[in-house]
């Protein structure tokens, strides 16, 4: 049986970044610094600097998809070059919805597929 798969988001030189949204800790009084970057071979790179300081230590990027139904669909697949650290992919079923899905992975500098 062959698995269906739709694409959700693909950075290309063409990718506008402010389709995504920053959200650094300073939401509640932290000091830490994300920023995201269209490079030159059009891959959205996410950098920046995370303090614990002030009750700090997070930054993060969301994309607001419209609204697809997932009955047919059972995982997500996220294909990334990383710096070595532990991040985590979050989904929700709703805007307003409270709760989140999350899964930690850990990058490496190569290509990875998640």
């Amino acid at each position: 049986m062959m698995r269906e798969e739709v694409t959700i988001f693909d950075f290309n030189k063409t990718s506008n970044r402010k389709q995504w949204d920053l959200v650094n800790d300073e939401v509640m009084g932290g000091i830490s610094m994300g920023l995201l970057q269209i490079d030159d071979d059009g891959n959205g790179v996410f950098s920046g600097h995370v303090s614990l300081e002030n009750n700090g230590g997070f930054c993060l990027i969301k994309h607001d998809i419209n609204r697809i139904s997932v009955e047919k669909y059972s995982s997500f697949v996220i294909k990334l070059k990383g710096d070595g650290k532990k991040y985590a992919f979050r989904c929700k079923s709703g805007e307003h919805q409270r709760h989140t899905y999350s899964y930690s992975f850990k990058t490496t500098k190569d290509w990875q597929t998640i």
